[in-house]
């Protein structure tokens, strides 16, 4: 969840630049498409690690990043503090397990100091 809140690891901003882009120009879509290609297994395989079986580990990893994209595509925007309120939800959504207070506090310290 870190990427989608940590412009350092993730702009998404120029995500959207870029793809807005490659919509002219097919090399550039060929380009994206193998970075989501990349994005997806790489989430789907974190999935397989937790004991989900193959099918539901690829149905997992396409929601979480067309989720995102749809984020980025649609320009949503919301209150920073209820995004962040909703993440330990997002992460239920994904995963189909409540995550602990333990990682909700620890996660929202990264955040939540920055904007209170």
């Amino acid at each position: 969840m870190d990427c989608w809140l940590d412009t350092t690891l993730f702009d998404a901003r120029l995500d959207l630049a870029i793809r807005n882009w490659s919509r002219v120009d097919a090399n550039l879509q060929q380009r994206v498409t193998e970075a989501d290609k990349l994005r997806i297994n790489a989430i789907t395989d974190m999935f397989g690690r937790f004991d989900y079986s193959k099918e539901q580990s690829e149905v997992r990893g396409l929601t979480v990043i067309y989720t995102q994209i749809g984020y980025i595509s649609v320009q949503i925007t919301e209150d920073w503090h209820q995004r962040l309120e909703r993440v330990r939800h997002y992460v239920e959504l994904f995963s189909g397990l409540r995550p602990s207070t333990a990682d909700v506090d620890r996660f929202m310290s990264r955040y939540k100091r920055n904007f209170d």
